[in-house]
């Protein structure tokens, strides 16, 4: 989207999103390695991560926190020449969100808010980072991929509500209850529906309509109505789709949309 508004060329744009999975994948990784040494007692006793590294005794805490401080340190440097907004925004994802997201479980049935808050705080960075401005279809995107992270965390907590009961972690799996297919209908409402309204207020051309919003509601409606929150091979299942299939479609449809709008800047803005 923000390529699309600022009319940025086709080689910083993929610059850009390089630079972004890069840094995407550091975040990730340094998150992995201080949630499995926050919770490496308690995964001890989950039968889905009792195998993990640290839990199984096969890497030590030393060396955990010698890997985390190698790509926290590669994150701060990728930081630095950032401007000053996106820098803070950076601050934030890179320590307080996953720095915290450990031990929300620990006092709190929503951790997978907290989840959303920190999956998802790269999109009004990415706005001041191209543009010192976060926009009103920034801030309904980030709303909705909150919402996108409740529902997927959600399902994926659901793997492990009978052992998280028991050692007493704590989930929106296990608040929702007997509720959770509406709400994570409710969920997956929300996304589709912030899809649509952060396209209007950027502007997106037909193509996004169609593969992203039309498209990603439908495949996001298929996996919500074929999850068992009963079965954790069926909560796996979608959840790795989740992450591959509607992540791309959607990525397909801003991709799609960019280059028309590149190519034919006289229908942008056009939904039709």
């Amino acid at each position: 989207m923000v390529a699309r508004r600022l009319e940025i060329s086709v080689t910083a744009y993929f610059t850009t999103i390089l630079y972004g999975l890069v840094a995407s994948f550091l975040l990730r990784r340094s998150g992995v390695i201080w949630n499995d040494i926050v919770d490496r007692d308690i995964d001890k006793h989950v039968e889905r991560t009792k195998t993990r590294p640290l839990a199984s005794g096969r890497l030590s805490l030393q060396t955990a926190f010698a890997l985390l401080a190698v790509n926290l340190a590669i994150l701060v440097a990728a930081l630095w020449p950032l401007n000053k907004s996106t820098w803070n925004y950076g601050l934030i994802a890179t320590f307080i969100y996953p720095g915290v997201y450990p031990l929300m479980k620990r006092v709190t049935y929503w951790p997978q808010a907290w989840l959303g808050l920190a999956m998802n705080v790269g999109i009004p960075m990415a706005w001041t980072a191209a543009s010192h401005t976060v926009p009103a279809s920034a801030v309904i995107l980030a709303v909705g991929a909150w919402s996108w992270t409740m529902w997927y965390d959600t399902i994926y907590a659901c793997q492990d509500k009978k052992d998280d009961a028991q050692v007493g972690v704590m989930s929106t799996a296990l608040l929702f209850g007997g509720n959770i297919r509406p709400v994570l209908a409710v969920l997956a409402g929300g996304f589709s529906a912030s899809l649509a309204l952060a396209g209007a207020a950027n502007a997106q051309g037909a193509l996004y309509y169609v593969i992203s919003v039309a498209g990603g509601a439908a495949y996001l409606l298929r996996l919500t109505t074929s999850v068992d929150v009963e079965d954790p091979k069926s909560c796996a299942r979608v959840f790795y789709n989740n992450g591959v299939w509607l992540g791309a479609l959607i990525f397909a449809g801003t991709l799609a949309d960019y280059f028309a709008a590149a190519l034919y800047p006289q229908t942008a803005g056009a939904l039709w």
